[in-house]
């Protein structure tokens, strides 16, 4: 019987395209190999993110606080890697317009 291990490899997809406070967003870790299967760990700015196991992240309404380097981390018995992303958040330009009466 022939049993080889793998150590992980991964691919962290970026969005793509610039955030808006508002939006939602997928981050996803495209696993390309590892065996046995990689336990995977999402990480914001270092700290875990708590019951985050999937190969994808959903930002849901993003807003300023949700910016900042997002890292998955997949370990198996062959070994450990990680990949990140800095996601950047651009706030809702408001555009205040005022009549200003001219004095003559």
């Amino acid at each position: 019987m022939f049993f080889s291990i793998v150590p992980p490899n991964v691919l962290l997809v970026s969005p793509g395209r610039h955030i808006q406070e508002g939006d939602s967003v997928n981050l996803t870790c495209k696993v390309i190999e590892g065996l046995p299967d990689p336990q995977l760990s999402w990480y914001k700015n270092n700290v875990i993110l708590p019951n985050k196991k999937k190969t994808t992240l959903i930002l849901a309404n993003v807003t300023v606080q949700d910016e900042g380097r997002y890292t998955i981390k997949a370990q198996n018995v062959a070994g450990i890697v990680t990949d990140s992303i800095y996601v950047t958040v651009r706030s809702k330009s408001i555009i205040i317009t005022m009549n200003i009466p001219t004095i003559l």
